[in-house]
């Protein structure tokens, strides 16, 4: 009998030694989680401007710039600012380090502005051979162009549906952003940097904008613009 109540009083003891390690070890697990939570939480609440200030001047001026446009951004962290919804924009990111664009003319890309809009898959290698920092995902059905202001990522959009559509061809398109963006240095503005040319609202557009917009595959060497139709949408963080 004696024997008995040692096996059952060693049984409980052992059973209320695991039960208080058990609910130990919980209350570790939650009080790590809470912490990684609330770390997690304070980067991404992390304000903007003081985000940006290690930034090299470049970016961190359009990161500024974009935080007086649009307000503070949706995402932060120590590498990109992201905005979204911003019409026309799905979505809008200044990355803090800008990479350079070896393409048919030298640009840093840090600004990505991403729009709505459903490439052909025939056209798909055309807009690679116009501008390599084009990013199209068939998948989403969205396009961005990546560049250090607003206005070149305007203008590329524009050539990139103008292609998309067969009313230019890449060398025609690759003339036409050369053409502009010189003038543009000079202080002469253009409308294909000021606004999208093209409608891009929901996931269905595929190339359609106004079909009156003449096809031009060689336009004259002055650059000049054809006439323009109306406006229009970039993605989620």
């Amino acid at each position: 009998m004696m024997r008995a109540n040692r096996m059952l009083r060693t049984f409980l003891a052992s059973a209320l030694a695991c039960t208080a390690a058990s609910v130990f070890a919980a209350a570790i697990q939650n009080d790590a989680t809470m912490n990684k939570t609330q770390t997690g939480s304070s980067t991404l609440n992390k304000d903007a401007s003081s985000a940006i200030q290690s930034w090299p001047t470049t970016t961190r001026k359009t990161a500024q710039a974009m935080i007086e446009k649009y307000g503070q951004p949706d995402g932060v962290t120590d590498r990109m600012l992201v905005w979204n919804d911003k019409d026309p924009w799905l979505k809008v990111v200044v990355y803090r380090d800008a990479i350079n664009q070896g393409a048919f003319m030298t640009h840093d890309s840090f600004l990505e502005n991403t729009v709505n809009y459903k490439v052909p898959l025939d056209k798909v290698a055309d807009l690679i051979r116009f501008d390599s920092a084009l990013v199209i995902d068939e998948t989403r059905g969205t396009l961005a162009s990546s560049c250090d202001t607003e206005g070149c990522n305007y203008l590329a959009l524009n050539l990139a549906n103008d292609i998309a559509t067969g009313k230019r061809d890449v060398a025609s398109a690759k003339d036409f952003f050369k053409n502009t963006m010189t003038k543009s240095l000079s202080g002469k503005s253009s409308p294909e940097m000021e606004k999208l040319m093209f409608p891009t609202s929901g996931s269905s557009s595929s190339g359609s904008m106004d079909e009156s917009r003449p096809v031009e595959s060689n336009p004259s060497p002055s650059g000049a613009q054809p006439s323009q139709p109306t406006e229009p949408i970039r993605q989620g963080y």
